[in-house]
């Protein structure tokens, strides 16, 4: 994996950025298999994107408020942010895909 951090969009008041995570292995959710997923920005390249729909990949959005900072600033921010996220990645990742394919039937079970 090669992108971290891709800038989606900058206004004079914030800018919205992608984080990309690898998921090891171990702790892939079968849920986070997507193959109709299409990435929020443009960079990832074909075999990277390939990942993201196999859920090897995990993409975080976030909205930053960057006013008054130059791009030097933001590009820090950023990183420093991307850094920080890192350690609850995984979490993150579990709570939205780990209930995929549960089902009730009277009491809660996974598929």
């Amino acid at each position: 994996m090669a992108i971290k951090i891709e800038i989606l969009d900058e206004t004079t008041v914030d800018t919205s950025v992608a984080f990309y995570y690898p998921i090891p292995p171990g702790k892939m959710l079968p849920g986070a298999v997507n193959p109709d997923k299409v990435a929020a920005g443009v960079a990832l390249p074909p075999e990277e994107l390939e990942e993201l729909k196999l859920g090897a990949i995990y993409e975080v959005l976030v909205t930053y408020t960057t006013t008054g900072l130059d791009v030097a600033a933001r590009q820090s921010k950023f990183v420093s942010e991307w850094a920080m996220l890192q350690g609850s990645v995984q979490g993150l990742y579990e709570d939205e895909f780990a209930g995929v394919g549960s089902y009730y039937d009277g009491q809660w079970s996974k598929v």
